[in-house]
């Protein structure tokens, strides 16, 4: 386990796709009529990320991910 989460560690945008594929096909199940959606990939990266406190990812990510949502937030709330 020690070596899956090394490698982990070492390449950041494997983890990220990684947890995003896990989280969207845990969202993509249904149990009683009731799936998580989206939100599955929060809780999946809520796991990774109490597996190790070492797996995070670059700031540049951080930051593209949060300049990528306010940019589709104005584009959903802005005139037209």
């Amino acid at each position: 386990m020690t070596h899956f989460i090394d490698l982990l560690v070492e390449q950041p945008l494997l983890l990220l796709f990684l947890v995003s594929a896990i989280g969207y096909v845990i969202g993509r199940i249904r149990i009683a009529g009731v799936s998580l959606g989206v939100a599955a990939i929060l809780f999946v990266g809520l796991a990774f990320g109490a597996l190790s406190p070492e797996l995070s990812l670059p700031p540049v990510l951080v930051e593209m991910g949060l300049i990528i949502f306010v940019y589709t937030i104005g584009l959903s709330s802005g005139a037209g």
